[in-house]
């Protein structure tokens, strides 16, 4: 009886895997099969882990928007300092990495010529030393690494077939692991804290990443508070709560800087560019690249006026793509943006309503006065960061 009972409990599992099973194994592109994984992954936590989604800001990432952000990075990086992703020193790291598509796709497409972004005779040295990746929640921990080796595997970049693991991930809390390491109190085994402090002294030249969405609980009732990160609090408290208040004379309302994804920011603005500095940066005085998804709130919120000022002043370009699509808009307002889903990437309800930001540092002090470039599209365009 228990064991009938057992079974009737499995059935819609078995016949989940076995349908997954046979579209991995149809004939699709391999970016089909790593969005399809991504679908999978997120309907997942979306509801078996609800909670945890919710509480971490777990979202992730279609892949074409996943593409773009990586060849738009590596042009940047062309335009500016003369090298691409594929060079040697050029440190990339996703400090959100979820189940690992950014690092496969950095692997595995190719730019606009059609030539890889990591060339074949730069792909070892990439792979081994100069990718890297911080994840919080252990499954997504484990499906990141598999994925980044298969994106290796696929480019046949084994040395005689011999396959190597990925070891450049660190298993941990990115907004806690620079204070954690200080104090001595990184969890994990031996190993995830050697990686976790080589990383640390790594500098890092491109910090590429959908970044955590979630302001908190919506009331005490839920019992779901989202985890107190004092440090970078301060950080955002002393930069963009400070200008905030300069600019507005008040404070900014809400739980808009409370938002993980503003902490995201903060996070990645201070560590791309040389090892984690004892002092924070007031300028772009580094060299180096953010690429972020964001909400147009970034972009339009009254409430993050002092976060763009400080970004104006951190770094020398900013460049922002409108995905347009906003499903909170109505009316006239909503006509203008187009259907309730970019024609250009598939995006669930929640997250139509974002940008893309690539921001700039310099690695001189020549030229302080930030450029926002606009772009004429009627799909994807840029607007400037107001005031």
């Amino acid at each position: 009886m228990a064991q009938r009972l057992f079974e009737a409990e499995l059935a819609p599992l078995t016949r989940a895997y076995r349908t997954m099973r046979s579209m991995l194994s149809a004939d699709i592109t391999p970016a089909e099969k790593v969005d399809l994984m991504r679908q999978i992954y997120d309907g997942f936590f979306q509801h078996a882990m609800t909670d945890v989604t919710k509480r971490l800001g777990i979202v992730y990432t279609p892949v074409e928007i996943v593409d773009f952000m990586v060849r738009a990075s590596d042009a940047i990086c062309r335009k500016h300092f003369g090298k691409g992703l594929t060079a040697e020193g050029v440190h990339i790291l996703d400090p959100f990495v979820g189940t690992g598509t950014f690092m496969h796709q950095i692997l595995t497409i190719n730019d606009a010529d059609g030539r890889p972004i990591i060339r074949d005779e730069d792909l070892v040295r990439k792979y081994r030393h100069e990718l890297h990746a911080t994840e919080l929640v252990l499954l997504a921990y484990y499906v990141a690494a598999l994925k980044i080796e298969a994106g290796m595997e696929s480019r046949e970049g084994f040395a005689d077939g011999r396959f190597q693991q990925f070891e450049n991930i660190v298993y941990g809390d990115t907004f806690l692991c620079n204070d954690a390491l200080v104090s001595g109190r990184l969890d994990g085994t031996d190993d995830n804290v050697q990686i976790a402090k080589e990383l640390h002294q790594l500098p890092i030249r491109v910090a590429i990443s959908n970044p955590p969405w979630s302001s908190g609980q919506d009331g005490a009732q839920e019992d779901n508070q989202n985890i107190e990160y004092f440090e970078i609090g301060h950080r955002v408290r002393e930069s963009y709560s400070a200008l905030q208040h300069k600019i507005t004379n008040c404070s900014p309302g809400g739980n808009a800087t409370g938002n993980l994804y503003v902490k995201a920011i903060r996070w990645a603005s201070d560590r791309v560019g040389d090892p984690v500095p004892s002092a924070p940066r007031t300028a772009p005085s580094v060299s180096g690249v953010v690429a972020f998804v964001h909400p147009n709130s970034l972009t339009t919120g009254t409430a993050l006026a002092g976060m763009r000022a400080a970004l104006r002043t951190e770094f020398s370009d900013i460049y922002v793509v409108n995905l347009r699509g906003d499903a909170y808009k109505s009316g006239a307002e909503f006509a203008r943006e187009g259907s309730r889903f970019s024609a250009a990437v598939r995006v669930t309800a929640f997250s139509s309503h974002f940008s893309l930001a690539i921001l700039r540092t310099q690695d001189s002090m020549d030229r302080l006065a930030c450029t926002t470039p606009r772009y004429p599209s009627t799909r994807i365009v840029s607007r400037n960061l107001p005031g």
